[in-house]
């Protein structure tokens, strides 16, 4: 186990400095100036000496690489930098951004989650029936459906036409609902239909043929034999996937008017904000990894306790 997560670090770090080194030159290749930019969000006129004085004071005429080094120099001392556009430390405005991704996330993988163990557990002990061909059919309808267009969908009947959930927001749990719905639908197929899968195959090797024949009640030989086995890459994936939903939340934010990561991403992006860009992707790195190591962890201990 020291090992396992002594490499993990390793490998980690590695990752995390190869992927921040490559966004960092990258960003620099936007289209734009950030210093035009920089005073027209305060209102200043754009001159010559103007943009001038901001690039100097932003560090914009010196080489990337040396850029780079500053910025590297400055997160190893947990500094971030200020926000072009705010002049906010970038930390605040990415944590004050996180809650309400974090919520968003914990709540569309805990719908997601629930449907999928219901689903694909009912498919998983009846193969091949009606039922699990309506409930494949239905996941795969989903999974081919971009999640924006079912959450324009769900705008249209229940905020539009049936007036029950508000369109934009962030204040109550109603706010919360359609957007952590949508994100759900987005992903439930790729969780439903492993975990049916999985089930099929677990229900196959000899231990659980051989658990019947002792005479196990089924529902002992599903819990502790099938099901403790089979969920084993539904925690993986759930995992990866809790990292790529905090990512991934950017175009369901934006059509939500959610005032998570993703909206500030887009904010950040259109007025060339540097250090909130790069922040913003060293936090979804990182949360990613750890989400991954998590996920990791449990599988072991699912494997050794009941492998």
């Amino acid at each position: 186990m020291k090992r396992f997560i002594v490499n993990y670090l390793k490998d980690s770090l590695i990752l995390i400095a190869a992927a921040s080194l490559i966004s960092f030159f990258l960003i620099r290749f936007m289209p734009g100036d950030p210093a035009a930019t920089y005073l027209s969000s305060r209102g200043i006129p754009v001159t010559p000496e103007s943009l001038h004085a901001v690039a100097e004071e932003l560090k914009l005429y010196d080489p990337v690489y040396m850029q780079y080094i500053y910025w590297l120099k400055n997160v190893i001392r947990l500094d971030l930098g200020y926000s072009y556009l705010t002049k906010a430390p970038v930390a605040v405005e990415l944590f004050r951004a996180f809650k309400y991704t974090l919520l968003l996330a914990l709540s569309s993988m805990s719908m997601g989650i629930i449907f999928c163990l219901l689903a694909g557990c009912y498919a998983g002990t009846h193969p091949d029936s009606r039922s699990d061909y309506s409930i494949r059919f239905c996941v795969l309808t989903l999974n081919s459906v971009p999640s924006f267009i079912i959450g324009f969908l769900l705008i249209s009947v229940f905020s539009v036409y049936l007036h029950i959930f508000p369109v934009q927001g962030a204040s109550s749990f109603l706010h919360l609902f359609l957007p952590s719905l949508t994100m759900a639908l987005g992903y439930v197929a790729v969780y439903t239909k492993l975990l049916r899968n999985s089930i099929i195959d677990v229900s196959q090797k000899p231990f659980v043929v051989f658990a019947y024949t002792r005479g196990l009640k089924k529902w002992e030989i599903f819990w502790k034999h099938i099901f403790m086995n089979a969920i084993s890459p539904v925690v993986t994936m759930a995992g990866l996937e809790f990292g790529g939903v905090i990512a991934g939340s950017l175009v369901i934010e934006n059509v939500f008017a959610w005032p998570g990561l993703g909206r500030l991403v887009i904010i950040a992006i259109h007025g060339r904000d540097y250090p909130v860009i790069q922040g913003y992707i060293l936090l979804t790195m990182t949360g990613f990894i750890i989400c991954n190591f998590i996920a990791e962890t449990v599988c072991m201990r699912v494997r050794r306790r009941w492998g």
